[in-house]
């Protein structure tokens, strides 16, 4: 299953889930889960292409960099 399928089945999901009953806290952790699922995917996009760059020094760093944006922590954009 791809990254926007899951996205698309944990909206499903939550719609669910507000016609049957409101609970917020099934409300956050859907979202929550979805936001680590779009996080999981820009890492894998980041991973994938720093394969492509011979995984060299320098294209391991910039990696590194992207994936600490994706999580907000240590760079500025």
């Amino acid at each position: 299953m791809t990254s926007e399928e899951t996205i698309k089945r944990l909206e499903w999901v939550k719609k669910r889930i507000c016609d049957i009953t409101y609970s917020p806290e099934s409300f956050e952790a859907i979202n929550s889960a979805i936001e680590a699922v779009k996080r999981d995917a820009k890492v894998d996009n980041i991973t994938f292409h720093w394969n492509d760059n011979k995984s060299n020094i320098v294209a391991a760093c910039i990696a590194f960099e992207e994936i600490l944006k994706v999580y907000g922590r240590g760079v500025e954009e």
